[in-house]
């Protein structure tokens, strides 16, 4: 039963107007390039206060050869462009916004001379910070701070079999990939819960695997993988994660150190 004080509307002040103060056409004029492929993820910077979004081709015809674009909030323009050389990331997609000043870029078309890696550039100059093989067909990928790991969906990687991709932020390198199902190029939404440090990964429906299944699901109507790191009891605070819990509405506070164990 309801409470018979509870409104049977919405409230009127809790309604809010939003309006469109610029729009930024990338069409090669005021700063922007010229799109041949639109445009993919985007992620707004705490550290810069910039928006940057992956544009995955500029060349006509495309020939996957993109950039990630930043944008000012107070111009409302592309203030500059990070040019990412075919050869090391192609069909840039998926971004996520990592510690320090790190930036997770996805790769996906599998040509150029290193068509399975995904890249981490500076978000200050564009600079390739690492190179991660085997981490290619990212559509979504998602920064966890509390693992200090990044996720990517990798719907389109090399070889036919969806993963999901696993990279530490603080070495940089791959961890082990997570086999989903052959490729169907469906499985490419990936987030990550920063306090339990639970990562949920959906698979579609009649996508040819069988981790719905061995879990108690139904492979033809798809599930939602739920993957827990090696300290899911939390008895260990990993770099970046909450090491004071939040209550009454309170932010919680974050630690910038190593993983230790709460006791100590």
């Amino acid at each position: 039963m309801s409470r018979p004080d509870a409104p049977s509307t919405i409230r009127p002040d809790l309604h809010h107007a939003y309006t469109v103060v610029a729009k930024i056409p990338f069409d090669g004029t005021n700063g922007a390039p010229k799109s041949s492929n639109g445009g993919e993820q985007c992620q707004w910077s705490p550290r810069t206060g910039k928006f940057y979004i992956t544009v995955p081709g500029i060349e006509n015809p495309d020939n996957g050869h993109g950039i990630v674009a930043v944008i000012s909030p107070h111009t409302k323009k592309v203030e500059a462009v990070f040019n990412l050389p075919v050869n090391r990331c192609s069909t840039l997609q998926g971004m996520a916004d990592g510690p320090d000043h790190q930036i997770l870029v996805g790769c996906n078309d599998p040509t150029g001379a290193t068509p399975t890696s995904s890249v981490i550039i500076d978000d200050r100059d564009g600079k390739i910070l690492s190179m991660i093989a085997d981490e290619s067909g990212p559509d979504e990928v998602w920064f966890n701070p509390g693992s200090n790991h990044y996720f990517l969906a990798r719907s389109a990687a090399a070889g036919g079999i969806q993963k999901l991709g696993i990279i530490d932020a603080e070495t940089m390198a791959a961890d082990t990939s997570i086999s989903v199902a052959p490729a169907g190029k469906n499985a490419h939404s990936v987030a990550a819960d920063s306090v339990t440090n639970k990562t949920f990964f959906p698979i579609p429906g009649a996508s040819g695997g069988t981790l719905c299944s061995a879990a108690g699901g139904s492979d033809a109507s798809g599930c939602i993988l739920v993957v827990t790191g090696k300290n899911d009891r939390d008895d260990c605070v990993a770099e970046g994660a909450p090491v004071k819990e939040a209550n009454a509405g309170e932010e919680p506070v974050f630690m910038r150190g190593r993983c230790r164990d709460h006791d100590r």
